[in-house]
């Protein structure tokens, strides 16, 4: 850099000279012009031959000084702009950030973390018609001009002029190239000339396909992410190298407006401008007729993946990774236990209820559901990760209510208890502080079984005062909950504040036959070379609920959702549940098991606001449902 400046500077003072000299010269001329004008006769036809002479002497050197001036103007000019570039061999081999692929439990791609651009590929590694689909419409004279076409300015220029907006854009794959790579998108004549500098740049240096490549890697296409590898991964779930004609075309169709042309969003604009580029191909000979054919054909079935809104889940299984491994170095590959179908059917069924109960004051929701291993299937941490990405499913600490009580019943069970033995349900008092049953409605005398069922506050509360609480706090805590608890006997209703995931994680023993699990998301960690950092060995659980003690709890849970408070949820193949309210409505919960799955649904509002008329036993209930049944 420096030694081109020094050379810069020799030309520039070489020039300066060179215009002073002319200037000290011109001056002479007009010195001599005054004498001769003095010392001969003006009717002379020499005198105004020469006389003549002289004018056009003196216009022409005029001329010579004004450009020399102009020149050395010009060439100042774009010494300055060339040196307030950035550093071009930097900027092209500026590092490419790690790149973490999150796959799904059957190892279908998920999503890319980290970094923005895909995996670097070469045109050279493409099938032929994948690259050709972007020249034949974006630059058909890429291999024959020389950074910059004149041909497509003038019809670019022409077709502004009469339509009277800018309808056609005149720039080269290589100047598309030195934007998105050199330069900032801002509009300006002085972008626009470090723009050519830049093209004329790239094409000395490098060959056509070195910069289509570069083309290739650097494009903005789908969800604000680049590269040609990545929008097939994103639409296709493959690598470019596989993309049929028809796939590349789609995905071209896209460079003149990703989000007006993209499949998911617009079909009928992405189809058509599909098609204009199948056309373009086979007029350009890139494609035989029958390939153009066939391509055609093939729209009708090609059907790109919708978006699969998984966000509330790999920012989970990124702090997870890096938990495991620490900071990332290199590229990884992570496989994980996402459910992709239950997931994305939950998510629809929670944006459903949510949508048509918009007047019962519920605004957001979360959802999680595991295997009997803790493996996390699904994890909907929110309504819309858009407008919110907060983590309802983990960050969020709420009351329970009596999704809490199954704790204070497996205690009274391992004390003696048993789901008949009868209780007495009526308003109860510790110190000042008097819990009432719902809608203010005691039964007297009542099975433990029933009490849970129609879950009533004055029996666990009763059933506390004679295990002792702390012996309800070890429970939950040997099942599984983390958070800290409060301690008075408002606990066993659920007023502790506690997450959803780790709530559903301590109702597994409930259905796995009493083992304790630790809920996990990520299965196995590698890096691209194959070499395994990290891979979840399977474990021997330890028995942390007695069989004895488990028949008895799977009999309530049974009872819960046949007669109970959460009858709404109930679907063939449904073991058992328990629903959960707190205070005024502001949490309602469902948690329950079928033989392979655990799950659990909340819905409230993020500013703690009362919902109307809003249960353990309705929307939530239903929510969990939906989503499983078949």
């Amino acid at each position: 850099m420096f030694s081109a400046f020094n050379q810069a500077k020799s030309r520039l003072f070489f020039f300066l000279w060179y215009s002073f000299c002319m200037d000290l010269e011109l001056k002479k001329l007009l010195e001599n012009s005054k004498r001769y004008k003095c010392g001969f006769s003006k009717k002379s036809n020499s005198i105004k031959s020469k006389k003549n002479r002289g004018k056009y002497k003196k216009f022409f050197h005029l001329l010579l000084l004004i450009s020399i001036w102009g020149g050395v103007a010009f060439s100042i000019l774009l010494l300055i702009l060339f040196f307030q570039m950035p550093p071009l061999k930097t900027a092209l081999s500026k590092p490419r950030k790690t790149s973490i692929v999150i796959l799904d439990r059957n190892n279908m791609h998920v999503r890319t973390i980290n970094d923005l651009y895909g995996l670097p590929i070469e045109v050279e590694n493409l099938p032929d018609h994948v690259w050709q689909a972007i020249v034949a419409t974006e630059d058909k004279r890429f291999f024959y001009h020389f950074g910059i076409d004149p041909i497509g300015l003038l019809r670019a220029f022409f077709t502004n002029i009469f339509s009277g907006k800018v309808r056609q854009g005149g720039s080269t794959i290589t100047q598309q190239v030195a934007k998105n790579i050199f330069l900032t998108p801002k509009r300006s004549i002085k972008r626009k000339i470090q723009e050519l500098m830049v093209a004329f740049w790239l094409e000395a240096r490098f060959s056509k396909k070195q910069i289509l490549s570069m083309y290739l890697n650097r494009v903005s296409l789908v969800s604000g992410k680049y590269g040609l590898n990545t929008a097939s991964k994103e639409l296709f779930n493959k690598d470019a190298k596989k993309l049929s004609i028809a796939e590349a075309s789609i995905i071209s169709a896209m460079l003149k407006a990703p989000s007006k042309y993209h499949p998911y969003r617009d079909q009928v604009a992405s189809e058509k401008r599909t098609r204009l580029i199948l056309k373009n191909l086979y007029q350009q000979e890139y494609i035989s007729g029958d390939d153009y054919a066939i391509a055609l054909d093939s729209l009708k079935i090609i059907k790109p993946k919708k978006p699969k809104n998984i966000r509330y889940f790999t920012d989970f299984v990124l702090k997870n990774i890096i938990s495991r491994i620490g900071k990332v170095e290199s590229d990884l590959i992570v496989k994980t236990t996402l459910d992709l179908k239950l997931h994305q059917k939950s998510r629809l069924k929670l944006n459903e209820i949510l949508d048509k109960n918009k007047d019962k004051n519920v605004s957001q929701g979360a959802i999680v559901f595991m295997n009997k291993k803790g493996e996390i299937l699904t994890m909907i941490g929110g309504a819309n990760y858009g407008k919110s990405q907060f983590n309802r499913a983990v960050d969020a600490k709420r009351q329970p209510g009596s999704a809490f009580k199954p704790f204070v019943y497996l205690t009274a069970f391992e004390n003696g208890f048993t789901p008949e033995t009868m209780i007495l349900d009526s308003p109860v008092q510790v110190g000042k502080w008097r819990p009432a049953n719902f809608n203010n409605r005691y039964f007297g005398q009542t099975s433990l079984r029933y009490a849970f069922a129609k879950s009533m506050n004055s029996v666990p509360v009763r059933l506390a005062q004679n295990i002792g609480l702390n012996e309800v706090i070890k429970t939950a805590k040997r099942l599984g909950i983390a958070s800290p608890f409060r301690y008075d006997f408002s606990l066993v209703l659920g007023a502790s504040e506690l997450n959803l995931t780790e709530l559903v994680g301590a109702y597994i023993p409930f259905a796995n036959g009493g083992k304790g699990v630790k809920p996990f998301v990520i299965k196995e960690i590698k890096m691209e070379n194959g070499k395994v950092l990290y891979a979840r060995m399977e474990n021997n659980f330890i028995t942390i609920i007695s069989s004895e003690n488990l028949q008895k709890m799977q009999s309530i849970f049974s009872s819960v959702v046949n007669q109970g408070t959460g009858k709404s949820a109930f679907f063939e193949g449904l073991l058992g549940g328990k629903t959960g309210t707190s205070q005024n409505s502001r949490d309602a919960w469902f948690v329950g098991f079928t033989n392979e799955i655990i799950g659990g649904v909340w819905l409230g509002n993020d500013n703690n606001s009362p919902m109307k008329k809003v249960y353990g036993g309705n929307l939530p209930a239903e929510i969990f449902k939906l989503s499983l049944e078949n």
